[in-house]
């Protein structure tokens, strides 16, 4: 969906809405990021942007930091809470955000989460029109679009960081289909 639509049909419920940050860094090879938001009363999910950085001059905390920060108060301008995870291989990453940003991240739990089971509500969270993506995440797309198994049945690990991001937000809110705030 259009960045701007998405921005605007969200802008009357900005402190109602859940807001994340959820960061697959890395130092080498890609760092990558997803701004999702959900809606906890219709359970609509918007992915609204996405830091995906393969230049490792660009992979500092301090300029991905700086970074994050300014997409975060580019999607939501008031002050509101950012729940903020990280795959929790990568304790570097959140112990440099707390001392030079003084922002805490917390670990992903994505050695007990089951993958299919993240790709599998990921699919029914599609099929179930709950899915709304600004087209900045163009990586974001790209992933999902090259995602396969290969000939063994298995998952290959690459080209899968806004994906693990994804799958690490479903985790760290507790996504479910039919649960509703009373």
């Amino acid at each position: 969906s259009p960045h701007s639509a998405i921005v605007s049909s969200l802008k009357r419920d900005l402190r109602k809405l859940e807001w994340y940050l959820i960061t697959d860094p890395a130092a080498a090879s890609v760092f990558g990021a997803l701004f999702v938001c959900l809606n906890p009363y219709n359970r609509k999910v918007y992915v609204l942007d996405e830091l995906y950085e393969t230049d490792q001059a660009e992979m500092t905390v301090m300029k991905i930091g700086q970074r994050l920060r300014a997409m975060k108060q580019d999607l939501c301008p008031i002050e509101v809470d950012w729940y903020q995870g990280y795959d929790e291989a990568e304790t570097w990453f959140a112990q440099e955000m707390l001392d030079h940003f003084g922002e805490a991240f917390t670990p992903t739990h994505k050695a007990k989460s089951d993958k299919e089971s993240g790709l599998s509500l990921m699919k029914d969270i599609v099929l179930q029109g709950n899915l709304i993506v600004s087209d900045r995440c163009t990586k974001f797309f790209w992933e999902v679009d090259n995602y396969y198994k290969d000939k063994n049945g298995k998952i290959p690990k690459a080209n899968d960081h806004l994906i693990d991001c994804f799958r690490y937000w479903l985790d760290a809110s507790h996504y479910s289909l039919d649960h509703a705030p009373e």
